[in-house]
């Protein structure tokens, strides 16, 4: 599937696919919060004994489909990776805690390591 197509296809989400993600973003509900399968078996309707295996599918295929819109509604909106990365960093800057910095290091790929120096400095490996 090229971009186009991708795009065009984000565009429309379909009424069960709207449901699904409600039911895996509701921290309300236990059951289904976070977890692929329970939200597909609760917004499609499906028979837990019978399709449970089509739904940890479907579940599976909307969490990618959920991940695409995020970053494709972020470039809509003008923030590219750099964009993001630069006001990650700003944040940083101007943070009294460290998560931002936290943030940062995990995107580009570095660890914590685990024997820290007892001075309190951090040193960072690339994993």
């Amino acid at each position: 599937m090229n971009n186009i197509d991708e795009q065009r296809d984000l565009g429309r989400d379909s009424l069960k696919f709207s449901t699904w993600t409600m039911c895996f973003l509701d921290s309300s509900d236990k059951q289904t919060f976070g977890n692929l399968t329970q939200s597909a078996l609760k917004a499609y309707q499906l028979d837990p004994k019978e399709q449970y295996f089509s739904a940890a599918v479907i579940g599976s295929e909307n969490y990618k489909k959920l991940k695409k819109i995020a970053s494709y509604y972020a470039d809509q909106k003008g923030y590219s990776l750099g964009n993001l990365i630069d006001i990650a960093y700003e944040k940083m800057l101007n943070s009294n805690s460290c998560d931002w910095w936290d943030r940062l290091v995990k995107l580009f790929g570095y660890e914590q390591k685990e024997d820290d120096p007892e001075d309190g400095m951090i040193f960072w490996r690339q994993k």
